[in-house]
């Protein structure tokens, strides 16, 4: 697989989780449509290049304790983006 596909692959995947997500995590809220689509594109935009990054690295050591740390750092952003949207 090429460079592009691997790349789109890995954005579609990511931009659906994310999107689902962030929809279950708006049910309460004001948010748009719109709103949720572009947080979860940054969000897959952030986790994709992440990914390309460790393939690009030839994918050395475990991946894992990465994204927990950066899930312990993030967590609540999404919630916090989802409200400051609803609110203005």
């Amino acid at each position: 697989a090429s460079h592009h596909q691997i790349e789109r692959y890995l954005s579609q995947v990511g931009a659906t989780a994310f999107q689902e997500y962030l929809r279950y995590k708006a049910s309460a809220l004001s948010c748009t449509q719109e709103d949720i689509a572009l947080l979860s594109r940054f969000y897959a935009s952030a986790t994709t290049g992440m990914m390309l990054d460790w393939i690009s690295r030839g994918m050395e050591g475990d991946p894992a304790p990465v994204i927990h740390r950066l899930c312990t750092m993030l967590r609540g952003t999404a919630l916090l983006a989802l409200q400051n949207a609803s609110q203005g």
